[in-house]
Formats: structure tokens, C-alpha cells, sequence
């Protein structure tokens, strides 16, 4: 499946955009009230209040719906995080790698709508493409961080930290259904473990 065949329309007009939001929150009431499984486009609709050729103007499909979701969330963790590093220009890369694991595990748990679009994406057929673009997201986020730092590591060592995190962060959603501190602390212990290795 291509990346297009998923990609959600970007509205113009003032009217369409608050038609986009207004979807993409009956989206969020649906999986939070029903699970992901549930999402379709009837269950959206009724919802929403409308009907369903008007999803399709903006939405060719659930996936597109997902990966609005996913977009719309993940601006705000990357907000959250930089706001958070604007002074931190001295700072460890150890330090990064805990507010990277505190930031994202506080807003995960806060929005558990994000948290079922990132973790939960295995259990959608052909959801696979956004579940791996969500990665790479978050990985680049900590990466973009962590090239800053001084330290001699490649690049592909700090992409693969950004990952332990994330599948630590997801294995402790998955199992409690939120991220508990015993799963921030694993994540933040193995993540600094392995970008300290020789």
C-alpha cells in the first residue's frame, strides 16, 4: 500500500476545516469509548453528525483517519519536547533521553487516544505503513536531539536508542494499558545502558 493511498486531504476553506476537526474528534470519541477495531466510517459519520460522502471528501479511508489522529497528536509532543529544550544546550545526552521517555510516557497517558493510534496500530490490517512511520517520527525527534550532544555516537546507535525506548514504552502500554513507572524507569535504564556502550 502506498503512502498516498492513506493520506487524508488537506481542507482549504474555513467550513471544511472545521469539518476535518470535527471527524477526527468523533475518531477519538469512537476509540476511546469502543476501541480502534471499531472505527469505520458508519460508526464516524453517526458520530459526527453527518453523512458519509462527506468523510470521503476529506478522508479516503480509516487509515487516513489514523494518520490525521497520529499528525494532529504528535505536533504536540513535538512542541512539548522542544519547549522543554530550549536551554538545554549543555545538557547530557543522558538528561535528553529522560525527558524524551518523561514527555512522551506523561502525554501518552494523558491522551490515550494517541496512545491506541501508536500501540494499538498492529491490530488494523494494513496499518503497518503509519505504525512504522509513527516510529520513525519519535525516533527522528530524539535523534534530532541527541546529534546535537558532543558525544562521537552514529547515528545509527541513537536511532536504535530512540527505539528501546519506544518498544519498552509500547510492551508496558500494551500489558497495563497505560505506561507505569516501572516501564519509564526500564525504558529510561535500558536506553541509557545501551547508547553508553562502547
Amino acid at each position: 500500500m502506498s503512502t498516498a493511498s492513506y493520506l487524508p486531504k488537506s481542507p482549504k476553506q474555513k467550513r471544511s476545516k472545521k469539518r476535518y476537526e470535527n471527524i477526527l474528534d468523533a475518531a477519538e470519541k469512537i476509540i476511546l469509548e469502543k476501541g480502534i477495531k471499531n472505527l469505520s466510517f458508519k460508526n464516524i459519520a453517526f458520530k459526527a453528525k453527518m453523512q458519509r460522502p462527506s468523510l470521503y471528501k476529506l478522508f479516503p479511508n480509516t487509515l487516513s483517519i489514523l494518520h490525521a489522529l497520529k499528525d494532529r497528536h504528535f505536533n504536540k509532543i513535538i512542541a512539548t519536547y522542544e519547549r522543554n529544550t530550549l536551554d538545554s544546550k549543555n545538557m547530557s545526552k543522558e538528561w535528553h533521553i529522560n525527558l524524551f521517555i518523561d514527555v512522551i510516557s506523561i502525554y501518552l497517558n494523558q491522551n490515550k487516544v494517541t496512545a491506541s493510534v501508536i500501540f494499538s496500530l498492529r491490530e488494523i490490517p494494513l496499518a503497518s505503513e503509519i505504525e512504522n512511520n509513527s516510529n520513525t517520527l519519535l525516533d527522528l525527534l530524539l535523534f534530532d536531539f541527541l546529534e546535537k550532544d558532543q558525544s562521537k555516537n552514529k547515528n545509527d546507535k541513537i536511532l536504535i536508542t530512540a527505539h528501546i525506548c519506544l518498544s519498552i514504552l509500547a510492551l508496558g502500554y500494551r500489558q497495563e494499558k497505560h505506561i507505569s513507572a516501572r516501564y519509564i524507569a526500564e525504558a529510561k535504564k535500558a536506553a541509557i545502558s545501551y547508547i553508553n556502550t562502547p
